[in-house]
């Protein structure tokens, strides 16, 4: 049957339509945005029909009774794609039930085949998977129950539910006046034995898009792409950024994919001129969480700017003065910052050959009610800052023994589970989604009996195999205190927290001997010890456990600000006699998950003070803010977000999924 179509639309960049340059607010925090496969949630739970959201977690004997094989659904490779847009009411399942609408708009692909048609961005969750239909008649296109769309923190399946919640192939309706798809039913993101429902769909229809949409770069389909490392470092942080992305040469054209993490498989399109390679601001790589739309741009002299690389066709080098970076607004056009940032960008060339991989590092080890997880760096350049063949690397865990040696460690079948055999040496781009991680993995051993871990990079390139030299990093551990066994009364805590609102609460307070106990800072009954240094003042060692907040583990931790740039530390504390109150001398943090590095659930300015009086007839929070642990929207980080955040949030005490 002939199926009408509307023919591929020309590419248009996004072009700012200000006459004047953008000035760059570089003095935002690095913006965190949490993946659903991020490694803190291991389970997800699903729901069972939209009426009577009873919990159902994706089991083993659940997956086991999977009838079809994971692979997920691939348009033929020689269709030529058309631009629709997927609108729809989405609602996805939390542990407080079905959340409230979520409105959907996303730029998506569709490829016909004859009688099939191939959808992309359907399912709420995957926004990236495709669905494959047929057209049972001209105006009808079923698309069968069962078809893998991925992980995103479990195996989805696509499907749709009826009025009745019985879990059914979807069926679409098809305008052939309009080329207008419409679901019958609610589509529905199902688990692996099709019983339960992450989200669903309702109204979802899929439209040609119109003229005035951003479409991303679309790169000729002869283009030969190559292996390039690209390697920059972080504006924020200072540390070293390295990935793997393409490059593609075609005529004056170039062509680089795999710049934005967020969508790696989109391109930007640079124009060379001469040893030039201008690449303008503005090129759109997707839509991310059905809100945040990402586009690239440059920075140059403190302003938004193109971006120029120099070719060095010799050394095979593409080399910028430019930042480089993320830009993300939302969908009413408002600016949300800089969403990673770059400078002393080098982009080179592959050749494999022999070389000494540069030093990993270990940046940090975040405590979560999981298990401990272990944050490494593993450089993609040897130790000439020139590029390897990813798939040649792989990295080694030590940890000492206990004569201080170097002892490698063993990651066992027997606790990681996913794996196949014992295995020693870690392909740096090997992930089973569950303990191993794209730069992180959990240390299911635990950490307790250890002071020092170490990693070293190896690199089987060019027939050889060399290796780097072991990088240690020294354990911060928890500090626990136990509860005291003076006096204890009701205080009274006041703060003005990092968005400038006071905060009232009631803390529990107990003086014994030289030591100075309070709890309840966090939200709930963990003891932190401060021991007298001087007549008046207790120093609070950072590292003491507050308790757990959601999947986190939470420290106190002292910080003169909330920036990167922040002094970290013990907290003091003095006492004033005159005001009968215990004051707290610098900021601090209720730090979610790091000992060592600023993430913080809640942030007090200094000046914090505890009365040393107590109180009666307070039982619960009174404040013009209520405490953290009944008010607010937190990010993964523990950082307070607002109502526009996407991605994992915890709202109320319970991890949900903001799209």
């Amino acid at each position: 049957m002939k199926i009408k179509k509307f023919t591929l639309m020309t590419l248009a960049l996004l072009v700012s339509a200000v006459a004047f340059a953008q000035k760059v607010d570089v003095s935002l925090n690095k913006s965190r945005v949490l993946d659903l496969n991020d490694i803190s949630a291991k389970v997800l739970v699903a729901a069972t029909s939209k009426t009577d959201p009873t919990p159902v977690e994706q089991s083993n004997s659940l997956r086991n009774k999977a009838p079809r094989k994971a692979e997920v659904v691939t348009p033929p490779s020689d269709l030529d794609a058309e631009y629709f847009v997927v609108t729809g009411e989405y609602h996805y399942y939390t542990s407080s039930g079905w959340s409230p609408t979520q409105n959907v708009e996303r730029t998506v692909k569709v490829y016909w085949d004859g009688d099939d048609v191939y959808i992309q961005g359907v399912d709420y969750y995957a926004s990236d998977a495709y669905i494959k239909g047929t057209f049972t008649d001209n105006n009808t296109v079923v698309f069968p129950i069962g078809q893998y769309l991925g992980n995103v923190g479990a195996d989805v399946y696509f499907g749709a539910c009826d009025d009745d919640n019985n879990k059914i192939d979807a069926t679409a309706t098809f305008d052939e006046e309009t080329n207008t798809f419409t679901f019958v039913d609610a589509v529905a993101t199902l688990n692996t034995a099709l019983t339960g429902m992450y989200a669903y769909g309702e109204n979802v229809v899929v439209a040609p898009a119109g003229d005035d949409i951003d479409i991303p770069v679309e790169p000729p389909t002869d283009l030969v792409a190559e292996d390039w490392t690209y390697s920059g470092t972080d504006y924020w942080d200072a540390t070293e950024v390295t990935k793997s992305v393409k490059v593609g040469f075609y005529g004056d054209e170039v062509y680089i994919q795999g710049l934005c993490d967020y969508f790696p498989e989109a391109w930007v399109k640079g124009m060379r001129d001469g040893n030039d390679v201008l690449f303008e601001q503005g090129q759109y790589y997707g839509t991310y969480r059905s809100r945040y739309n990402f586009y690239f741009r440059g920075v140059s002299g403190g302003y938004y700017s193109d971006v120029t690389f120099t070719l060095n066709s010799e050394e095979n080098k593409l080399t910028s003065e430019d930042g480089v970076l993320l830009y993300c607004i939302d969908d009413g056009g408002t600016s949300t910052g800089l969403w990673g940032y770059e400078e002393n960008v080098v982009i080179s060339k592959i050749v494999e050959k022999a070389a000494t991989p540069s030093n990993p590092t270990i940046t940090n080890i975040r405590y979560a009610t999981s298990g401990d997880i272990f944050e490494f760096n593993l450089p993609l350049v040897d130790t000439n800052n020139e590029g390897m063949v990813a798939d040649k690397l792989a990295y080694q865990i030590y940890v000492e023994d206990e004569f201080g040696s170097p002892e490698i460690y063993t990651f066992t079948k027997d606790l990681y589970t996913k794996l196949e055999e014992d295995m020693t040496e870690i392909p740096a781009t090997f992930t089973e989604e569950w303990d191993f991680y794209d730069g992180a993995f959990y240390f299911n051993s635990g950490t307790e009996e250890l002071d020092k871990i170490g990693i070293k990079s190896i690199y089987h390139g060019g027939g050889e195999t060399h290796e780097s030299e072991i990088t240690w990093y020294n354990i911060p551990h928890p500090i626990l205190t136990t509860a005291p066994t003076g006096t204890i009364t009701t205080n009274e805590f006041n703060a003005t927290d990092g968005d400038g609102n006071s905060v009232t609460s009631n803390v529990k307070v107990c003086v014994d001997g030289d030591n100075l106990y309070i709890s309840n800072i966090a939200g709930n009954n963990e003891w932190i010890k401060g021991t007298k240094t001087d007549t008046d003042t207790y120093t609070f060692a950072a590292g003491q456990d507050m308790g757990t907040y959601s999947s986190y583990r939470l420290f106190l931790l002292g910080s003169t600000a909330q920036t990167s740039a922040a002094v970290l530390g013990d907290v003091v504390v003095k006492v004033d006699n005159s005001a009968k109150v215990y004051k707290f001398q610098e900021g601090f943090a209720v730090n979610a998950g790091y000992i060592d590095k600023l993430y913080y659930l809640d942030y007090y300015m200094a000046g914090a003070t505890i009365s040393m009086e107590a109180v009666s007839g307070i039982d619960s929070v009174k404040a013009t803010e209520e405490s953290t642990a009944n008010k607010g929207i937190f990010n993964l980080a523990g950082q307070r977000v607002n109502d526009n955040y996407k991605g994992i949030v915890i709202k109320n005490g319970k991890k949900v999924i903001v799209k």
